[in-house]
């Protein structure tokens, strides 16, 4: 990403003459610990003359995001996807869908991480709670997250999980997790295979409830179980200890249903159709539903004792939802809202009138007050080390896109850390050592950040007049030679051309991307931008499509080569400009940086790191038995150091940048949030 090809081709170069040997030998120092007595001068510049060349890899430091910004460390929840909150004992429980932990938080503090996957929790089924998680459910002091193919049982007082089943299947459809808090079952669709009812105590099976299709289905008061089926508006009664079905009705007077819920209290059904809720007596079969309108179509609709919310967002941003607290028992509404960021999955706490919100916007569960719309709280659930790039000094700046929109600046030889404001969504960073700035691409505000780097502060805002309207991963770099930024918004195809001196739109370049039927962590696709600076030739690689595209650095931005590529496990990040070869790496793949022309591919590696022609080395990412690791080669080709090992085996691949004065790797742990770093040669 930027952060790799910021410091080669698009920031800065330092030749051997200009860099001090002792800063370079301390710093180098401090980065490793001086691990092993490890000589982190040797052969950094002996390349050059015709000697040896230092292959060897010295881990350093490990810096944890979280515990810097007063949060506990070990873990967080990237990407958060659903929160509850157990009035009972005052805790609550939040997951994302990007990591294997669970945090635990109270009204105002995130608590611990409880990480859901280890071998050595009791009936451990589930090996991969990682990249699945659907939702989770609170209550009697425990919380129950439902992944991919697991259940999993966590104890909130104790911070631990108790119990782990493998359903052996996909859940369908998602966020349908059911926990009957007074009778003590909790169920699980599963593809293909009903509903399985789980003891919530003991996590025995009590057996599969034979429902079909898209299902809403409720605990009754008395016991036994309703589901509704939405497209043929039909409801029927199941058993609730044998869990045998029973009677059948139609839904009087709907057409086609897209959400339902039900008041216990009342034995009620209410069943939403466009904007109107109807509302059946399910004591009473085939009686006639008592209507009434919400101001909008709802994406969600829960009812928890006299309460009951309607919430309204577009499911693929992270801004802007609309909010209806209806009043249960006179079935009026008495509270509507509209917020700028969107809410989702709330959990109401009736005794309180609370409602607990994931927010889709700042990593963050918001606490509502559900009489007057005011927000109580807002609980921090980590931050996201995604990204980085290196500035003056060794600093390194740090991607917190997810967890805040923040960048964090990091000095690795004092540890100390500066969280700085940006826009909303800040997909990319770009550091100019000319103008002592770092600028984000704020792609869901439409924005340039641009901050003083010395201080730390936000300078100024440039708003370039187009914004990102997915959660798509966007990029940002700058070609320092010519005073451009390129910021990138993936769902548009478009590469906006930004002067780096006055925020001054330039140009827009057009890439070819694919957006319907995307799916998965990178939304409707990632986009990927390098330069080089030497040719000033602009690449971008479109993950949608499968191109590496080249564009001239002209006017017109004219396309001068294109190739097709297997991008299969090379999102996101995988761009890397060698500008003193004129060579772009895409993962392993080579090619000339103006037409493309194929060169040779590398053998083991997933992408490059750092091309060091003062060292006489490349530096490149891979894995081994799942675990990323990083490899010092000669630039030859014939030599390469024993691989190191990067942090731990997880779904999203470390990210890294290199610093060239000192001849130090950042690497970028997003699921982990830390940042590790290594000294090479």
């Amino acid at each position: 990403m930027c952060a790799q090809t910021n410091v080669e081709g698009n920031v800065y170069r330092h030749r051997a003459g200009l860099r001090s040997a002792i800063v370079g030998a301390l710093l180098c120092c401090v980065l490793a610990g001086c691990v092993g007595g490890t000589d982190v001068t040797s052969g950094s510049d002996t390349s050059a003359a015709g000697g040896d060349v230092s292959l060897a890899i010295a881990p350093g430091q490990t810096f944890d995001l979280n515990q810097a910004a007063g949060l506990p460390g070990g873990g967080n929840t990237v990407k958060l996807h659903d929160a509850c909150m157990d009035e009972t004992i005052g805790r609550g429980v939040a997951v994302g869908i990007l990591t294997p932990y669970a945090a635990i938080f109270d009204a105002t503090h995130t608590l611990a991480y409880v990480r859901m996957d280890t071998d050595d929790t009791p009936g451990a089924a589930a090996r991969s709670i990682e990249g699945g998680v659907k939702n989770v459910v609170c209550g009697n002091g425990s919380a129950f997250v439902g992944a991919k193919k697991a259940l999993v049982k966590i104890d909130v007082a104790t911070q631990a999980v108790v119990g782990q089943v493998d359903l052996g299947k996909d859940v369908m459809p998602p966020d349908s997790l059911i926990f009957d808090r007074s009778a003590h079952r909790v169920a699980y669709p599963v593809v293909g295979g009903g509903l399985t009812v789980l003891d919530s105590d003991s996590l025995a099976s009590l057996g599969v409830l034979p429902v079909k299709g898209r299902q809403h289905v409720f605990f009754r008061s008395d016991g036994d179980i309703v589901s509704v089926g939405l497209q043929d508006a039909t409801a029927t009664e199941y058993d609730g200890a044998t869990l045998a079905p029973g009677a059948s009705w139609q839904l009087g007077g709907i057409r086609q249903a897209t959400l339902a819920a039900y008041d216990a209290a009342r034995d009620d059904l209410w069943v939403v159709e466009g904007s109107t809720v109807h509302v059946y007596d399910t004591t009473t079969e085939a009686s006639a539903p008592v209507s009434f309108e919400l101001p909008f179509v709802p994406k969600e609709l829960e009812l928890e004792g006299d309460l009951a919310v309607a919430l309204d967002y577009d499911p693929t941003v992270v801004f802007g939802s609309r909010m209806a607290v209806v009043d249960v028992p006179d079935r009026t509404v008495t509270l509507t809202t509209d917020r700028d960021e969107r809410l989702k999955h709330v959990d109401i706490d009736p005794g309180t009138g609370t409602g607990w919100f994931e927010s889709g916007k700042d990593n963050v569960v918001v606490a509502e007050d559900l009489a007057t719309g005011a927000v109580d709280s807002r609980v921090d659930i980590g931050d996201t080390a995604e990204y980085g790039l290196v500035a003056a000094g060794g600093r390194t700046w740090i991607g917190n896109r997810l967890g805040g929109s923040t960048l964090v600046r990091l000095d690795p030889a004092t540890g100390a850390t500066v969280e700085v404001p940006t826009g909303s969504w800040p997909v990319g960073a770009a550091y100019s050592p000319s103008r002592g700035r770092v600028f984000t691409w704020d792609m869901l505000d439409g924005t340039v950040t641009v901050i003083d780097e010395e201080n730390a502060t936000p300078v100024t805002t440039w708003d370039i007049g187009v914004r990102g309207t997915t959660d798509a991963i966007g990029d940002l770099v700058l070609d320092e030679k010519r005073g451009l930024l390129y910021a990138v918004l993936p769902e548009l195809g478009r590469i906006v051309v930004v002067d780096a001196d006055t925020g001054t739109k330039r140009s827009e370049v057009e890439v070819a991307v694919r957006t319907e039927g995307r799916e998965g962590l990178s939304g409707p696709g990632t986009l990927d931008v390098a330069v080089d600076t030497e040719s000033g030739s602009l690449l971008a690689y479109s993950d949608s499509t499968g191109t590496l595209t080249a564009f001239a650095a002209d006017d017109d931005f004219r396309q001068t080569g294109q190739v097709e590529v297997d991008g299969k496990g090379l999102v996101p990040y995988p761009l890397y400009v060698d500008s003193e070869a004129g060579t772009v790496y895409l993962g392993p793949h080579a090619y000339t940086t103006t037409d493309l022309d194929p060169g040779e591919s590398l053998s083991g590696v997933s992408r490059v790191v750092a091309v060091d022609h003062e060292r006489g080395l490349m530096v490149t990412a891979g894995e081994h038995d799942g675990v990323p690791t990083l490899t010092a080669r000669s630039l030859s080709g014939r030599e390469s150091g024993e691989p190191v090992s990067v942090g731990e085996a997880t779904r999203l691949v470390p990210t890294y940048a290199y610093d060239p004065t000192s001849g130090a790797v950042f690497a970028y742990a997003m699921t982990e949030n830390v940042v590790r770093t290594f000294a090479v040669g």
